[in-house]
Order: C-alpha cells, then structure tokens, then sequence
C-alpha cells in the first residue's frame, strides 16, 4: 500500500491531487510565460 506524505491543507507548493494549490506543470508554464510578456512591456515602456 502508498501512503501519500501529510501535508497542511491547501499549502501552495503541495500539488492539487494531495490538497494543496500548486499549478500543474502545465498551468505554471502558462504563468510564467504571461509574467515574461508583462515584465517585457514594463521593460519596453521605460
């Protein structure tokens, strides 16, 4: 039998399957591709 380590409920580096709210992989690459667009137009606006 697995046993899943214990973790705070809705901790946010725990992924969701275990209760927490860290992104997929997936949803973090989405997250850090629109914060490097935003950093760029801050960067281009100065």
């Amino acid at each position: 039998m697995r046993r899943e380590p214990v973790f705070d409920p809705g901790a946010r580096w725990v992924p969701a399957r275990l209760g927490g709210t860290a992104p997929t992989l997936e949803q973090a690459a989405v997250l850090e591709q629109e914060e490097m667009a935003r950093r760029r137009a801050r960067a281009a606006g100065r």
